[in-house]
């Protein structure tokens, strides 16, 4: 442990030193911290232990970067002839810091006796946690060990070193990333480093125990969910001290330092102390059971409920009357707060029913029926209300508009307007269907003429309708009967070769053979003007010679090449026979005579 506490140091402190050189010094820094060596508690004879706590006191935002102490202390005093040494308590540092600085490296170094104590760096900055304002955490709880029972009426006497550390001692050093830096600061100030008493040693060692817990007072809360709970817890018998500590249901020991001494702030239900004194001899397992306080609810919906932390529950009526004297007000304890309106309604459709919210007066006024207007008749009937008939105005004749002043109450009926202003309808009105507007008759029942009639003057004209159709392979004519139509020009030439057309602009009629061209120089080509059949014959190639080859060409057609009568030899007449198609050879006449 020496010598990895050894190096360990070393890194942290040039760590550190390299920090302090590289930012502010400190006296540009307000001071925002504390630091705390407390709960200094003697375990037994050969047992103490002590915490440590930082906590922040300022505005600024403070990140925990590094801790490293050393702590001077009593030890020649205290020792009586054993040799001590210390240790961190595993799990005794707060949850909140990084898992590296929960487990400070710390011992009690043999040359020295100085506690030396190193908490590593929390590196980057962002791993850091923020020290918590006054109680702060707990950097650790330590405890010293000696091999013999500490010297009886000694102290430990600790108090922090700030001169710096040699190969066994340690100097105190606090370094914080300070308002979002990402560089450390070292803010060590002797100021504000506290040891919070140094308890003598007391206990009797060798002593026989038997210390008897009793719990003789019990406080349970008066209002359900109260705080105002505590026990009293008083020892005696053999074994005994005015200090020590105690579990509660099992939990981590709590310093007493009175007999008898209080617990407070109990949860509802059974519980257990044990006590260890400083003796240190433990006590029975002394139970009890605090009771959950009185529930103020009373189940009505009428009552606000509370308790008295001292006197009680207490319920509280609440306030019903909505201040309307036109409701009936009350509360069901159950359903809660009910303002019901009062009956107004005399069953009577003809007149208004009100309340007066201030006086209750009920008044029942009668409905004003007239509506105005003269061309109706007003009442009022008690069980559907007010009704407006209006007066009968229809004379029974469709020709006239019948109507009613709403001043005067006047019934007329004017004759109606029957002209349409239409001079080719016959105007009129009937008494039953009304008015009429009947077309003149424009027919001159001729198909050839297109009938019309003149609104303004009235005059019916009869034009003649356009026959010409624009084709000049047409007839064109009409009938007075049928009206007008278009005959076709005969085309047909009876020739079933022939493709018949009309010219629709100059009328000529056209005859057009039909292609029986098959493209093939080897067939003769033609087509039956009965059936407008098409046939290809193939033509006759033979040529009546037998010394020719005979063929036909599709492309060029037909074909006759003379046979090969030449032997190559010039001495010889050669020659064919166009009838048999035989080839000879005579010899030529070499007498020259």
């Amino acid at each position: 442990m020496k010598t990895n506490l050894s190096k360990l140091t070393k890194i942290l402190l040039s760590s550190l030193i390299l920090t302090m050189f590289t930012v502010q010094s400190y006296s540009q820094v307000t001071n925002t911290y504390n630091c705390y060596l407390k709960n200094i508690t003697y375990v037994d004879c050969k047992h103490l232990d002590f915490e440590i706590w930082l906590e922040f006191t300022g505005t600024n935002t403070q990140l925990f970067q590094f801790f490293q102490a050393g702590i001077n202390f009593n030890y020649a005093g205290m020792a009586n002839g054993g040799t001590m040494t210390e240790a961190f308590q595993a799990g005794s540092a707060d949850a909140s810091l990084p898992a590296v600085q929960r487990a400070p490296n710390s011992n009690l170094n043999a040359t020295s006796k100085q506690i030396r104590i190193l908490a590593a760096i929390a590196t980057p900055s962002s791993t850091a946690v923020p020290i918590p304002a006054p109680p702060g955490f707990r950097l650790g709880r330590f405890r010293i060990t000696n091999t013999a029972d500490f010297t009886v009426g000694s102290t430990p006497n600790f108090t922090w070193r700030y001169v710096t550390g040699s190969g066994s001692t340690t100097q105190t050093n606090i370094a914080l990333y300070l308002g979002g830096a990402t560089t450390g600061t070292s803010v060590t100030d002797s100021t504000h480093h506290f040891v919070e008493s140094n308890p003598p040693f007391i206990l009797t060692c060798g002593a026989t125990c038997a210390v008897v817990a009793t719990i003789d007072q019990i406080t349970a809360p008066v209002c359900l969910g109260g705080t105002k709970d505590s026990v009293r817890v008083t020892l005696t018998g053999s074994g005994t001290t005015p200090i020590g500590t105690y579990s509660l249901d099992g939990s981590l020991a709590v310093p007493y330092l009175t007999n008898p001494f209080t617990i407070t702030g109990l949860t509802a239900g059974n519980h257990t102390v044990t006590v260890i004194t400083a003796t240190p001899c433990t006590s029975n397992v002394a139970q009890f059971t605090i009771n959950p306080g009185t529930d103020p609810n009373d189940n009505n919906v009428c009552t606000i409920d509370g308790c008295d932390p001292i006197t009680g529950p207490f319920h509280t009526n609440i306030p019903f009357d909505d201040g309307n004297a036109c409701t009936t007000d009350g509360c069901n304890s159950v359903t809660g707060v009910f303002n019901t309106p009062v009956n107004t309604d005399d069953g009577n459709a003809c007149t208004t029913d009100a309340c007066n919210t201030s006086t209750g007066t009920i008044t029942h006024t009668p409905v004003n029926a007239d509506d105005g207007n003269a061309c109706t008749t007003d009442a009022c009937n008690t069980l559907t209300g007010v009704s407006h008939t209006p007066v009968a105005t229809d004379d029974g004749d469709a020709c006239t508009t019948d109507a009613c002043n709403t001043s005067s109450g006047v019934i007329t009926h004017t004759a109606v307007v029957t002209d349409d202003g239409n001079a080719c309808t016959t105007d009129g009105c009937n008494s039953i269907t009304g008015v009429f507007h009947n077309p003149v008759n424009t027919n001159d029942d001729n198909a050839c003429t297109t009938d019309a009639c003149n609104s303004t003057t009235g005059v019916v004209t009869h034009t003649a309708v356009i026959t010409d159709d624009g084709n000049a392979c047409t007839t064109d004519g009409c009938n007075s009967i049928t009206g007008v139509f278009h005959t076709a020009t005969a085309t047909d030439d009876g020739n079933a070769c022939t493709t018949d057309a009309c010219n629709t602009l100059t009328g000529i009629v056209t005859h057009t053979a039909v292609n029986t061209e098959d493209g093939n120089a080897c067939t003769t080509d033609a087509c039956n003007t009965l059936t407008g059949a098409i046939t290809h014959t193939a033509v006759t190639t033979d040529d009546g010679n037998a010394c020719t080859t005979d063929g036909c060409n599709s492309i060029t057609g037909v074909f006759h090449n003379p046979v090969n009568t030449n032997d190559g030899n010039a001495c010889t007449t050669d020659a064919c026979n166009t009838s048999t198609g035989v080839v000879t050879h005579t010899p030529v006449n070499t007498d020259d005579g």
